[in-house]
Order: C-alpha cells, then sequence, then structure tokens
C-alpha cells in the first residue's frame, strides 16, 4: 500500500490540469447537451462552450 499525500497547492494544480484536459477533449460540443458545434474564436483554453438553446435554458443569455 502506498499512502500518497496532496497539499492544497498540489491539489490545485491536478484540478486545473483535469479541467484544461477535460475542456480540450470536449471543446467541440455544447458543456449541457453535448451537441457538437464549432467552438467560438475567443473562447478560453479552459473552457466549454454552450449552444444557445441551453445558454437560454439555463439563464446564461
Amino acid at each position: 500500500m502506498t499512502k500518497i499525500k496532496l497539499n492544497a497547492n498540489a491539489l490545485k494544480k491536478l484540478g486545473e490540469r483535469a479541467v484544461k484536459q477535460y475542456a480540450a477533449e470536449h471543446r467541440h460540443e455544447c458543456a449541457y447537451c453535448h451537441k457538437r458545434m464549432q467552438p467560438p474564436a475567443n473562447l478560453p483554453p479552459d473552457s466549454l462552450p454552450v449552444c444557445g438553446k441551453c445558454a437560454k435554458a439555463h439563464g446564461l443569455v
């Protein structure tokens, strides 16, 4: 058995890497309904696009 201890900084960095990896893999689909779409050109690297229908349904617009 191996015990791993992460401090707050290491845990934060691990979380940031996980978010960036997930965003990279799902960059071409809506974050809510997963419909394929072209992401906006100015979408930050750690963000996912949202289609218009889902944006309205979730109160984002």
